[in-house]
């Protein structure tokens, strides 16, 4: 059911790409304790297709917040990749491998 959250999420953040408006704060406030939750699902010992999941979430944050464009956004992101480069040896689960790299690929490149 947890995986089923974060793709549930996932869709939501890849949705609201699209709009390119920047969010009110309270949705600020909740994407960051989204984030820090995907980021402690991300790591082991946590399942690996909820890690999977948590970590197709960041990604579609990342994407976001590359148009959300605030000091707060730009904050979280940071925190993010520090995170990502974190477990990225240990990771033994080849998707959740690939997609930190495609976290930290599109913090650090801003790839669209």
């Amino acid at each position: 059911t947890t995986s089923l959250a974060w793709c549930v999420a996932s869709n939501y953040c890849a949705a609201t790409s699209t709009n390119n408006t920047e969010p009110e704060d309270d949705a600020t406030e909740i994407l960051t304790s989204m984030v820090d939750a995907a980021l402690r699902d991300w790591n082991p010992p946590t399942a690996v297709p909820v890690r999977q999941a948590a970590g197709t979430f960041l990604y579609n944050f990342v994407v976001v917040s590359s148009s959300m464009g605030n000091e707060e956004a730009e904050e979280i992101v940071v925190s993010l990749l520090c995170g990502a480069l974190e477990q990225l040896l240990d990771e033994t689960d080849p998707t959740c491998r690939l997609r930190r790299l495609l976290v930290i690929a599109r913090v650090i490149w801003n790839v669209k």
